[in-house]
């Protein structure tokens, strides 16, 4: 017999079900921004050479994580490919004296489209829960 869908399935349609995303966390490496740059330029080459597979609605979010100080590097070299840059962590704040802290807007302006929070790092090292993150 043919396939049949149900009620559920037929009400879902591309534009409302969420994009998945692949998404990399670097976490603390590479360890120079030597390394890093040579990294996002085989990651740039490599996707523009599959992006034609990756162009429909239903394909993946692309982003990447790397460590803050190499955010900039990121955002210049992947210009243009279609991968999104995002932090590892923000602050709650938007100014003050948080010394060591980054507000959201600060990333938004960086280029980051997307922060990671409430990873299990976080949560075991310092302590964070769920109230904090929300």
């Amino acid at each position: 017999p043919a396939a049949t869908s149900t009620a559920l399935e037929q009400s879902y349609t591309p534009s409302t079900l969420r994009r998945p995303i692949v998404a990399g966390n670097w976490k603390l490496n590479p360890s120079t921004k030597s390394e890093a740059r040579t990294l996002l330029k085989l990651l740039a080459s490599n996707f523009l050479n599959h992006r034609d597979k990756l162009s429909s609605p239903s394909s993946p979010e692309v982003v990447i994580f790397p460590p803050l100080p190499y955010i900039s590097d990121a955002v210049q070299i992947l210009e243009g490919t279609g991968i999104m840059i995002g932090a590892q962590n923000s602050g709650s704040q938007e100014k003050g004296a948080y010394t060591g802290e980054v507000a959201p807007s600060m990333l938004a302006s960086a280029g980051c489209s997307h922060v990671l929070l409430g990873h299990s790092e976080r949560r075991t090292i310092y302590g964070e829960t769920d109230s904090d993150i929300n």
